[in-house]
């Protein structure tokens, strides 16, 4: 760029020298453990409403049409402003998250800063990153799982804790995340270089290659790499590790694998392969794993292991099960867990911090959180077993890991459901589904009608975090003696208006079936997506409600 001879020109490379400069000094340490950063959002009150509803097609990301490739992005950027510590900045604001972190009452986000010289914001930051931590109510679990990692020798995101404002609402406290980036990637892999992919519900097998989100820098010859891999781990008998050592730096994948367990990260790759990066290293083109969106372990409740399965393995992921099924790689593995154990297991180390993570949240979090203080006492339990309990596993011989491979299609269509139902609000659910109102209900379930000797229907306050943002219409069918048909709709109450018909589907209006019999195994459950109308409807104890209810059913893994 010629600026020789032009005031103009001179002025702005100061400028934008000058706005550099100030970025790196009033950035800081935008990881400084010992910080509750203040973050304030502005946009207008219209961009932030819709914002609130953007959501993925929860079908597209688990149903049958997942191989084809991604589904289209569900998220888009909102201009607005953001103050950070004081600090104003013009940023692009971004909601984020995929199933279980995605929320309308408190969004996860992204900050970019898109007008900047080269796209970075405070502190040189190309991107601020806010998880709500929503399924953990401590608030703690991203931080300290992240932590864990990095003690145990694995690239993981460096995290701090913000109250987060916007437009003057007050969201309580999230985690700042480090964005897995180009300047992740040169300071943990000493290069910018090298592909990234993002995992999420998929894994390194033939004809699941398309769901990875290419994030950076891919190839032909990094594509065929990866199938090259997956090729090769397809066959259980045919694995030649030292090939595939060749493609994935295996001492690596033990040290992550090994902390996510030790860690009881269940929704990460080993055990729901979900919530992870693959780098390939521009150092030596091998392949490795990075840890993500580890606010589901400490000790939350895990709905996808087997309760048989052994506490010192999780073996969902391709690759963590070939490993195991080994019996040389099993015991590296059992080996990495006993090590790793003895270097970085200290159980007063890992408690002080969760004290001092406590007094930074103290007040702090959202109003809408219930149930902290037990979360925060189960999370120090289990800090104080984990290790008795890994080594109880690790005494003997090793345990079988015996939970069967999955399918590619996480959703199955299951059936179909019709009702036409009239009842009254009650703000709680009645003593008996079976007088509260009248039904007339039509279901089948793998193409055969399913029979049902009565049904009710009930329409009462809902099942969010506050008990105040929606409606629950829930309708009840009796199957046989003691067995039940549930078909159970979420709606908004913005939405529960009469004459409106509003969509069934996971995040617009959550839908849900279940069938089968109370505290008992068997029968099974599933997601609606359809429609539901209301020709009358009111949140006044006793208000009539009359509606139709159309929708098809998914089942879900069992």
């Amino acid at each position: 760029m010629n600026l020789s001879g032009s005031p103009r020109g001179w002025s702005a490379w100061l400028a934008g020298g000058l706005l550099l400069l100030s970025i790196r000094l009033l950035g800081g340490d935008w990881f400084d453990p010992a910080v509750l950063h203040e973050i304030r959002i502005r946009l207008p009150e219209a961009e932030w409403a819709t914002l609130r509803k953007e959501a993925p097609d929860v079908l597209a990301q688990l149903g049958p049409q997942r191989t084809n490739g991604l589904a289209a992005k569900a998220y888009r950027p909102h201009p607005g402003e953001v103050t950070l510590d004081g600090v104003a900045w013009k940023a692009a604001i971004r909601k984020r998250g995929f199933i279980g972190s995605v929320s309308r009452e408190r969004p996860s986000l992204n900050i970019e800063f898109p007008d900047l010289p080269d796209r970075r914001g405070p502190g040189g930051w190309r991107r601020i990153t806010l998880a709500n931590t929503q399924q953990d109510a401590s608030g703690m679990h991203l931080s300290l799982a992240n932590a864990l990692f990095r003690e145990a020798g694995v690239a993981a995101s460096r995290t701090a804790l913000a109250r987060v404002e916007v437009n003057g609402e007050a969201l309580g406290v999230y985690t700042m995340v480090e964005p897995v980036d180009r300047d992740f990637l040169k300071q943990h892999f000493g290069s910018v270089e090298g592909p990234l992919w993002e995992g999420a519900l998929t894994d390194l097998r033939p004809g699941w290659l398309a769901m990875f989100d290419a994030k950076r820098g891919t190839k032909d010859t990094d594509l065929e790499a990866l199938r090259e891999v997956s090729l090769a781990l397809a066959d259980p008998d045919s694995i030649d590790w030292e090939q595939i050592g060749k493609w994935v730096d295996l001492p690596q994948f033990l040290r992550f694998w090994v902390a996510e367990v030790l860690a009881d990260h269940w929704d990460g790759y080993a055990n729901n392969q979900n919530n992870y990066f693959i780098h390939r290293r521009a150092s030596d083109g091998r392949f490795v794993f990075i840890p993500w969106g580890a606010d589901q372990c400490l000790g939350s409740p895990n709905p996808f292991t087997p309760r048989s399965a052994p506490v010192s393995v999780r073996a969902t992921g391709l690759l963590a099960r070939r490993l195991y099924a080994d019996p040389e790689w099993r015991e590296r593995y059992r080996e990495q867990m006993r090590q790793t154990l003895d270097s970085i297991w200290n159980e007063d180390r890992w408690l002080g911090e969760m004290d001092r993570l406590d007094r930074l949240i103290g007040t702090n979090g959202w109003a809408g959180i219930t149930g902290r203080k037990a979360v925060v006492q189960k999370t120090r339990e289990f800090f104080r077993k984990r290790r008795a309990v890994l080594r109880k596993d690790l005494a003997g011989d090793a345990p079988p890991w015996t939970a069967p491979e999955r399918t590619n299609t996480l959703v199955r269509k299951w059936g179909h459901v019709t009702a036409d139902f009239e009842t009254t609000f009650q703000m709680r659910l009645p003593v008996d589904w079976f007088t509260n109102g009248t039904v007339q209900l039509d279901l089948d379930l793998d193409g055969k009608p399913r029979p049902f000797t009565r049904a009710g229907v009930s329409v009462s306050r809902g099942f969010d975090i506050r008990e105040t943002n929606k409606v629950a219409l829930n309708v009840l069918g009796m199957h046989g003696i003691a067995a039940f048909l549930v078909p159970s709709v979420q709606v908004w109450k913005e939405e529960f208006v009469p004459g409106r018909t509003v969509k069934v589907d996971f995040f617009a209006n959550p839908g849900f079936f279940f069938e089968g019999m109370p505290a008992a195994t068997g029968g099974g459950a599933g997601l609606m997506s359809g429609m539901l109308h209301f020709d009358a409807a009111g949140m006044e104890e006793g208000s009539p409600v009359k509606g139709h209810l159309e929708a098809d059913i998914w089942q879900l893994p069992k």
